[in-house]
């Protein structure tokens, strides 16, 4: 219990309120809502981001990081695309999107929170892991598999907007 306090206190100041403000928009999407069809490329576009950048930092050796990541963003782009929100009305005039209550933008935010808290606690405890590449290689299949659901999901919705008539 001491090493979660610990991990707590230390635990840089500014990280607080970026937790604080990242769970207040998952916890919007826990409610239907209309918003701008562009607003749909943000989360994805900045999973997929946070994951090539971690991977392309990390430890891991770079030709079987890109493998794996492709590896492990794929099945679960699948499974993004499978339980993607169906939209509750399409204005394509307007360029919005109904959207009905929604559990994975919230669960895709908690899964990086805890992601990098992990890796960053980890890394902090114990840096001589850092250049180890085998926790390089968990947190870039961990990544891509976020990327992948994001992708999928709002791959989705994005594609239902487009084809809408």
């Amino acid at each position: 219990m001491q090493a979660v306090w610990l991990a707590i206190v230390h635990t840089p100041l500014w990280v607080w309120p970026l937790i604080a403000f990242s769970l207040w928009l998952g916890a919007r999407e826990l409610r239907p809502h209309t918003v701008p069809a562009g607003t749909l490329y943000i989360l994805p576009a900045m999973v997929v981001i946070l994951a090539l950048v971690y991977m392309l930092a990390g430890a891991a050796p770079k030709p079987l990081a890109y493998v794996l990541w492709l590896a492990a963003a794929a099945p679960f782009a699948a499974l993004g695309w499978v339980v993607s929100a169906k939209p509750l009305a399409i204005h394509k005039d307007q360029r919005t999107i109904d959207l009905p209550r929604r559990v994975v933008p919230l669960a895709l935010i908690v899964a990086i929170i805890c992601l990098r808290y992990a890796f960053g606690y980890i890394y902090g405890r114990w840096p001589d892991l850092k250049p180890d590449p085998t926790y390089a290689l968990v947190q870039v299949a961990i990544g891509a598999a976020i990327a992948g659901v994001a992708l999928g999901y709002y791959g989705r919705l994005l594609r239902r907007f487009h084809t809408a008539g």
